[in-house]
């Protein structure tokens, strides 16, 4: 009886461990993955990001060598010319190589660029993955015109920004010609223009539904951030844009759990914020890839907040 009785227990013992169900393992971006697939069919134009020496020391061969420094500090219009210069059309697939997560964003701040300005089919990778994955097939730059033109949804300057942070109206000197046609009855609204409206949406009703999202370093977030300005008023998070990007610069599906608990849904209206707008632009670009399509970039960075 009590080999029955044990062989029982056995059975009970090895269905229960059988029957647990295992906690799903997300080693790899599923959209990723098909992605990665994708591109090796795929005929790219890949550009190299990092320094001159960088490259040198592990040259990637078809590779076209982008300053990104070039487009730091200038405004989207002057963007979109140094962009038509790389004689680049929207149909191409894009690959921009550089230091990941290990950088300073600059790779993720190209791949949002390309995003503003339409294009469909952008990447990153570090070039140890590229090389690592096989990718050979590099398609020779086209020779087509394009006037490139950006999405103006995607990134805000610094008036529109305070005046969503601090949710009031943006103040505006008046000029001596401002002040005589108000005096001649011009309408007060001529001189103090409503803050930008973003996608479809009017400053009143978005005032209050904006998030803000400090990317910076924790160290940099604990010496100084928005919610130390008495003025700021809108929710501010905080998630270093490192977190955004996997071990082969792709954007990282895992973040998309931290979002979720900071409350940041795939619907929600997101401005982020970092030094200068490359680290903020990186992180826009990896939430645009993983299906947050309301997010915003912020190009002066803290370093136009505190000169403002």
């Amino acid at each position: 009886m009590d080999i029955y009785r044990r062989a029982a227990f056995y059975l009970i013992f090895i269905c229960t461990l059988s029957c647990q169900q295992k906690a799903p393992v997300y080693n790899e971006l599923p959209l990723s993955s098909v992605n990665i697939e994708n591109l090796r069919r795929e005929s790219m134009v890949v550009f190299d990001v990092r320094s001159p020496q960088e490259s040198r020391k592990q040259e990637i061969l078809g590779a076209t060598r982008i300053v990104w420094e070039d487009f730091l500090e200038i405004s989207p219009s002057d963007m979109g010319k140094r962009l038509e210069q790389l004689m680049v059309t929207p149909d191409k697939t894009i690959l921009i190589l550089g230091n990941g997560s290990k950088g300073a964003g600059e790779d993720g701040y190209i791949a949002w660029i390309f995003d503003i300005f339409g294009m469909q089919s952008v990447y990153t990778l570090t070039p140890e993955f590229y090389l690592k994955s096989g990718f050979s097939a590099i398609s020779p730059v086209s020779k087509k015109s394009w006037r490139p033109e950006a999405d103006p949804n995607l990134f805000i300057d610094a008036v529109d920004f305070r005046a969503y942070v601090t949710q009031s109206l943006p103040r505006r000197e008046w000029t001596s010609k401002a002040r005589s046609q108000a005096l001649g009855g011009a309408p007060l609204g001529a001189f103090y223009p409503p803050p930008k409206s973003f996608f479809g949406v009017k400053f009143p009703e978005l005032q209050h539904k904006v998030l803000v999202l400090d990317v910076r370093s924790q160290k940099e977030f604990e010496t100084h951030n928005l919610k130390m300005e008495k003025a700021v008023k809108a929710p501010l998070l905080h998630l270093p844009w490192d977190e955004f990007f996997d071990d082969r610069g792709l954007p990282s599906f895992l973040v998309k759990s931290r979002l979720k608990d900071l409350g940041i849904q795939e619907g929600s209206t997101v401005f982020v914020i970092s030094e200068r707008g490359v680290r903020s632009g990186a992180v826009a670009y990896a939430m645009r890839s993983l299906g947050y399509q309301k997010v915003v970039n912020y190009l002066g960075g803290y370093r136009q907040w505190k000169n403002e």
